[in-house]
């Protein structure tokens, strides 16, 4: 198992670092992407966990709220997400209404709602991470040397955060792991695995914060507020899965399980990078 999930480690990760370098529209179409098979995969699990949406008209919102959230339908309608957004809540309050069962159109209308925030809104925060503004200092960066694109060192410095606070709560946790964190929800998980995880992201937040052009100081804050809240993202998409019943959310890449299996810890920790960037350095996106 840990063979195939490193094989396929090694497939993935220079797709996701050359689409961060990248950047739009490549990067947004690779987000809109994974809104959609996110979507997919919990418009399945929701109902195995008691909330029955309409598959079909709740891919349809994610899709359109994504779409304009990510900008790509600026050319057609400025602004768009707004529209679509409120335009999905009600149609799909009226799918509700519709149904037979007043209960199950409730639950429906719920659910529905949950996927949109979490598959539609959350993973365009990626995109916004990566459209935040330069720092003061950012053109000694590495990045700006090379003349890569300015916002590229915010979606590497999220990748090392994250990837740094997972690897070290895996390899920790697993050496000197005692207290279970969430003993339902992933048993596998532990608080000495958090604490190791946090150690090794603020490591990866002095590589972040190189990239990005900011003060080393920044590292340990970076590694505390954006790993945890990937810890917790991890987390919350447990909760779904264990809710419905499953182990993963799907199977789409070999040993890694589903889409949201893999990108669960940056819907919660791309949002904290940018409120970390907006409230403590006042860069607004």
């Amino acid at each position: 198992m840990l063979r195939t999930r490193v094989l396929t480690a090694v497939v993935l990760v220079p797709i996701v670092v050359g689409l961060a370098v990248l950047g739009d529209p490549w990067a947004a179409l690779a987000v809109l992407a994974v809104s959609l098979l996110a979507g997919e995969e919990l418009t399945r699990l929701l109902p195995m966990a008691g909330l029955p949406v309409s598959r079909v008209a709740t891919l349809a919102a994610i899709g359109g709220v994504a779409a304009g959230g990510l900008g790509l339908l600026n050319g057609v309608l400025p602004n768009a997400q707004w529209p679509i957004l409120i335009g999905a809540v009600l149609a799909l309050g009226l799918v509700g209404i519709l149904a037979p069962d007043p209960r199950a159109g409730f639950l429906g209308w719920v659910g529905s709602l949950f996927a949109i925030a979490y598959a539609g809104v959350l993973p365009a925060f990626l995109v916004v991470a990566g459209g935040l503004p330069e720092p003061i200092g950012a053109a000694s960066t590495p990045l700006a040397q090379l003349g890569v694109r300015p916002g590229a060192g915010w979606l590497l410095g999220l990748l090392a955060l994250v990837w740094g606070f997972d690897s070290g709560a895996y390899f920790i946790g697993r050496r000197f792991g005692r207290h279970r964190l969430a003993p339902v929800l992933s048993p596998g998980k532990t608080v000495e695995g958090v604490v190791g995880g946090v150690v090794v992201s603020a490591v990866g937040g002095l590589l972040a914060c190189w990239l990005i052009g900011l003060e080393a100081w920044h590292a340990p804050l970076l590694g505390l507020v954006v790993g945890v809240s990937g810890q917790v993202g991890d987390l919350a998409e447990s909760l779904v899965k264990r809710a419905a019943g499953v182990k993963e959310s799907g199977s789409l890449f070999p040993g890694h399980g589903g889409m949201l299996d893999r990108v669960d810890s940056f819907l919660f920790a791309a949002p904290a990078l940018v409120a970390y960037a907006a409230l403590v350095l006042g860069a607004a996106p």
